[in-house]
């Protein structure tokens, strides 16, 4: 008996794993475009299902989450973390509150509720889904608000560039010596709360979110943080606010009942896998070469999330218009 034919994706799911992307990064616009958008004609014919772009369009009310996740990112990104935490408190309060959550919504349409028949089962992503824990995440954004209260040059968010800041040389103003002890001391006392909260927290994140404390607090002995070892200043680089509004991001979605990763995600991990395996198998790749957009597969671990919008958007492309 000849073995089963893989299951090729619908145009319909493939539109939903484009929408899903655009939506988990809280690209508003852009998301409210190819939802409305009207698609080639005979995407749907003798498509099971398929009756149009209205199985895949997004609700006022969904717009509207997605509109307050975009403020949330931003002022994370800007290193407004009282804002930030202000907007989640507000709209998102199972994120910060230890109360149970709230029962799951309906399934969106933009949603992927279990991996489609022809996707291999992935982990969840991150590795410990309890770090989405609303104790973790509290202490992840008090821990930044520190950090922000350490700076004495400013590191700005343009809005308009999807690139990192450069830094900023400012003119630093004087203060007094009985200011400027004050404030160290007042620095001092908030990395020592930070830390108890820390030795609170159920293993192995105490003992992690400790070692992080005790990092970050060897940049309060620098009159200028910026200028510190690169072992400890990498807590002020701009990685570092992009890590944390990720991770608000996906506890976001995981107190909504929606996967904390986009699933775009996986399928890039799992094509990355499948033809470096083909390569060191001696395997020859399918006719016809490699697919488009597997030219803009190599993605640095550090920016494999938001840092990869550009290039998980244009491989979106790919998946829909080729």
């Amino acid at each position: 008996m000849a073995p089963l034919a893989p299951a090729s994706p619908s145009r319909a799911e493939l539109r939903k794993i484009v929408l899903n992307y655009l939506c988990h990064y809280s690209f508003v616009d852009t998301a409210k475009v190819f939802s409305n958008s009207v698609p080639l004609q005979g995407w749907y014919e003798g498509e099971e299902g398929g009756n149009g772009p209205e199985s895949v369009q997004l609700s006022e009310q969904l717009v509207q989450a997605l509109e307050v996740r975009k403020d949330i990112r931003e002022s994370i990104l800007s290193g407004k973390i009282s804002a930030a935490r202000e907007l989640i408190t507000t709209h998102f309060p199972t994120v910060l509150s230890d109360e149970p959550p709230l029962p799951p919504p309906p399934a969106a349409p933009y949603i992927i509720p279990q991996p489609l028949p022809w996707i291999p089962t992935m982990p969840v992503i991150p590795t410990f889904p309890s770090s989405l824990a609303p104790e973790n995440i509290s202490l992840i954004l008090s821990i930044q608000q520190w950090i922000e209260s350490l700076r004495t040059v400013p590191l700005p968010y343009p809005a308009s560039s999807t690139s990192p800041p450069s830094q900023t040389t400012v003119t630093a103003t004087p203060v007094s010596p009985t200011t400027e002890a004050q404030d160290q001391t007042a620095l001092i006392l908030t990395g020592r709360q930070l830390y108890a909260r820390a030795r609170q927290l159920n293993p192995p994140y105490n003992e992690q979110f400790r070692d992080e404390v005790v990092g970050i607090s060897s940049l309060v002995a620098y009159k200028e943080p910026e200028k510190a070892h690169e072992s400890v200043r990498h807590h002020l680089e701009w990685s570092r606010r992009k890590g944390v509004a990720t991770q608000v991001n996906g506890a976001i979605l995981n107190s909504l009942g929606y996967p904390p990763y986009v699933p775009l995600a996986s399928l890039i991990r799992q094509l990355t896998f499948v033809y470096q395996m083909l390569h060191e198998l001696g395997v020859r790749p399918p006719d016809g070469g490699y697919p488009e957009g597997v030219d803009i597969l190599d993605v640095s671990e550090e920016d494999q999330d938001w840092g990869a919008d550009v290039r998980g958007l244009c491989l979106c492309t790919c998946m829909v218009w080729y």
